[in-house]
């Protein structure tokens, strides 16, 4: 996706060189909304990502030993 945007954005840096002003505007706004797009598809997998991880989290360390309980093994 981002990708996208930045050939979108080489066009419309082309384009405004050239002079081509409709081309160029129209250009920009594309990559402009991919590139908002990929943000937000970026900040939900990063939410979605830390909410996974929590979750393991919890399951794993209610599974572990506690400390206190290995040193009462050990001795």
């Amino acid at each position: 996706m981002l990708r996208w945007s930045q050939a979108f954005l080489l066009v419309a840096i082309a384009a405004g060189a050239l002079d081509l002003g409709g081309a160029a505007g129209a250009a920009a706004g594309i990559a402009k909304g991919l590139a908002f797009i990929a943000l937000a598809l970026f900040i939900a997998t990063v939410i979605a990502g830390v909410a996974a991880g929590t979750s393991i989290t919890r399951k794993l360390s209610s599974k572990a030993p506690r400390r206190e309980d290995r040193r009462l093994t050990r001795r």
